[in-house]
């Protein structure tokens, strides 16, 4: 696998960046990155926990930007970094109050379930003072989690940051069987990922016969009551949710297996 990053490293650009190369081989070139958001983030973390669980040679080549080599230490990339064995250094950041608004990296697997995630990242939502932003968002991580409980192998991760544009970018992600694999496996068969993908966001339909909570519908919901918009990729494709908008599903050129949902909110 290889991701060579571009100047942005976000939900936009991600089809340009990553490559299907040596199947037990991960080159993460973030040479020329000068800004990477929650969803780049994520797509970093999944790549280097599932190198890290596969056993895969890893080379990283940081950023040459300072600020970026920042960020991602802030974020909590150091410590993946370490467990796949990627042998580089992020610089070393002081420690700052959670008012910045941003939630550095979460991981979600059966030693860290999804209440106990959500009740971490709510906590630092409080500093934010935005009730209403607060309880959507802690709604959708909690269905987030509770998906990825149901359709990841091992693990997945969380991150989400406020930007000055009233915006509140989330990511999610995992490297599990994928949406349209697990469904498949529990008898519903669709003729592509992203088929998969709008049925199981606009109907009940679930790889288990019950399960935690209202899952994919129920997050789509929160995110079209709020104004706010969300994109998931599953399966090399992809489907983008809109309010009032029909979903628009297309290839993602994503080769990595498992799940990602990026999704942006107002914040007022």
């Amino acid at each position: 696998m290889l991701l060579r990053a571009g100047k942005y490293l976000t939900q936009d650009y991600l089809h340009r960046v990553l490559q299907d190369r040596h199947p037990d081989e991960l080159t993460l070139d973030l040479t020329d990155a000068q800004f990477v958001n929650p969803a780049g983030l994520v797509v970093l973390a999944v790549l280097l926990d599932m190198a890290a669980a596969e056993e895969w040679f890893t080379e990283v080549e940081l950023p040459r930007s300072d600020d970026v080599q920042k960020y991602l230490s802030r974020m909590g990339l150091q410590e993946l970094l370490d467990a796949a064995e990627a042998k580089c250094l992020l610089p070393q950041v002081r420690h700052h109050p959670p008012n910045l608004r941003f939630v550095p990296l979460q991981r979600f697997d059966s030693s860290h379930p999804a209440e106990d995630i959500c009740d971490l990242v709510l906590a630092r939502l409080d500093a934010w003072g935005d009730g209403i932003l607060q309880g959507t968002l802690y709604n959708a991580l909690i269905e987030l989690g509770l998906n990825i409980e149901e359709h990841a192998q091992e693990s997945g991760f969380v991150a989400a940051q406020c930007y000055k544009q009233q915006t509140v970018s989330l990511a999610v992600g995992d490297f599990g069987v994928g949406i349209h694999g697990s469904l498949a496996a529990a008898g519903h068969p669709f003729p592509t990922p992203a088929d998969a993908i709008i049925k199981a966001v606009t109907t009940r339909l679930s790889a288990k016969e019950k399960d935690g909570g209202a899952g994919l519908p129920e997050i789509q919901r929160i995110f079209d009551r709020h104004k706010g918009r969300m994109t998931i990729v599953s399966g090399g494709e992809s489907v983008r949710f809109r309010p009032g908008s029909a979903p628009r599903p297309s290839v993602s050129g994503y080769p990595s297996p498992g799940t990602f949902l990026f999704g942006e909110l107002p914040w007022r």
